[in-house]
């Protein structure tokens, strides 16, 4: 709809076309938080995994930091579809 036409409008002209350099670093920032979010997960489920004790309140954490990890790795599969197809070398040329 019209909102939603408006809101690509504004972020096209925030981040610029995908062949643009701004876009290129406006995603490779993105990449670099989700991967940061997804090894910041896992490094807490170790953590919950390697301490003692159980119980409610630690099930009910990994549960979270479970949804927050397959939430970045679906943003991140999601933004690395977004990376501009590179044109072989020769065509480039031509």
């Amino acid at each position: 709809g019209p909102a939603e036409a408006q809101s690509a409008a504004e972020l096209g002209g925030r981040v610029g076309r995908a062949s643009s350099p701004r876009f290129a670093w406006c995603l490779s920032n993105v990449q670099t938080w989700a991967s940061a979010a997804l090894t910041d997960a896992e490094t807490c489920l170790d953590s919950l995994a390697a301490s003692a004790g159980a119980g409610a309140p630690r099930e009910d954490v990994r549960r979270r930091v479970v949804a927050v990890e397959q939430a970045a790795g679906v943003a991140l599969a999601l933004v690395n579809r977004l990376q501009p197809a590179r044109r072989p070398a020769a065509a480039v040329h031509q």
